[in-house]
């Protein structure tokens, strides 16, 4: 993805939590936004970090916008195995950030959870944190 003999980036945004650029892939007419974030632990910047990604949404030049990283945050309980078996206070947050900015989950080819604890037995967690999203309307 970061070839540049492939993809041209430019107007970068990035902080802390998030890497922002909007991309041209050389030698079609295909141009959008790329969103890569590392979501922190506390629940208010969470929140904070979508709103910032709902504004840039909204404020972006081209149609096509893929985001993706590590979001920290499970939609269900179907996406986390051991440990707290209950939904967190910026899980219905994410989802209503997801259907507000019409946003599609890419499902991972290697099953449903990308993140473990390294642990065995009862002390395993696993969960699923890290996504790719698109817009849906360009597809």
């Amino acid at each position: 993805m970061w070839n540049p003999h492939i993809l041209t980036l430019q107007d970068f945004h990035a902080t802390h939590f998030l890497i922002q650029a909007s991309f041209h892939l050389i030698g079609t007419n295909i141009h959008g936004h790329l969103s890569n974030v590392y979501f922190p632990q506390n629940l208010q910047q969470k929140l904070e970090l979508l709103d910032t990604l709902s504004i840039l949404n909204l404020n972006r030049k081209f149609p096509l916008w893929i985001g993706g990283g590590d979001f920290n945050i499970i939609t269900t309980l179907e996406e986390k195995q051991g440990d707290r078996s209950r939904l967190e206070g910026d899980s219905s947050s994410f989802k209503e950030f997801i259907q507000s900015n019409q946003l599609m989950d890419i499902q991972t080819s290697n099953g449903v959870y990308t993140w473990t604890n390294k642990q065995r037995g009862t002390l395993r967690i696993t969960s699923r944190l890290d996504r790719l999203r698109r817009e849906v309307e360009e597809l």
